[in-house]
């Protein structure tokens, strides 16, 4: 007999922490996972596309109306990240999502999931690269493009290999178009290595 069930769980998608098959993945590593019969812990998340699930919160329920996938808090990401990092030692926390719905359980789960990349690029003369008025007119573009629910951020780290650019949008297409642009700008304007 099936019930809805309440969710709340930390997910990442299998493709962006290297993982090609869930199930195969969660028998090689049966020690970090929860059991069936167990709520609580690492998952193969039962949906259309192949994520794995941190699960915070199972649990029987009325309601009808659950939804909702956002980025993790700074505490939630420093809180989480030694549990991930078990698991996937090269994650980048930013590409983990709260998501919370309501599904039957006999059926397939709600896909939720805003798609995200992260990439590591290497900029020299950063202070002068955000003073560049045609770098900041490109970046406003993308940010319009990607929508209200979308983000693009970057983080500059003083050395010019250890910069990263992290873009939250609708699609995959997306982030790879907007990351793909930054990459561009940079290398035919002298702020990055060129093309090989």
């Amino acid at each position: 007999m099936s019930a809805r069930m309440f969710m709340i769980v930390l997910r990442v998608a299998c493709d962006r922490v290297g993982v090609e098959d869930p199930w195969k993945f969660c028998a090689d590593h049966a020690d970090q996972f929860a059991a069936p019969d167990e709520d609580l812990g690492f998952h193969v998340a039962l949906t259309t596309r192949k994520f794995i699930d941190y699960v915070l919160k199972c649990e029987v329920t009325e309601k009808e109306s659950y939804g909702e996938t956002r980025a993790l808090t700074k505490s939630e990401r420093e809180e989480y990240e030694p549990v991930f990092r078990e698991l996937f030692p090269d994650i980048e926390m930013e590409q983990v999502r709260y998501v919370e719905f309501a599904w039957y359980d006999s059926t397939e789960a709600p896909d939720y999931y805003m798609p995200c990349m992260v990439k590591r690029i290497t900029i020299f003369a950063a202070d002068r690269l955000m003073k560049d008025e045609v770098f900041l007119r490109l970046l406003k573009d993308i940010d319009e493009r990607i929508g209200k629910a979308g983000k693009l951020r970057y983080r500059l780290a003083g050395i010019p290999y250890e910069n990263r650019i992290f873009v939250e949008a609708e699609t995959e297409e997306l982030c790879e178009k907007a990351i793909a642009e930054v990459e561009d700008f940079l290398k035919k304007n002298g702020y990055s290595e060129p093309k090989e």
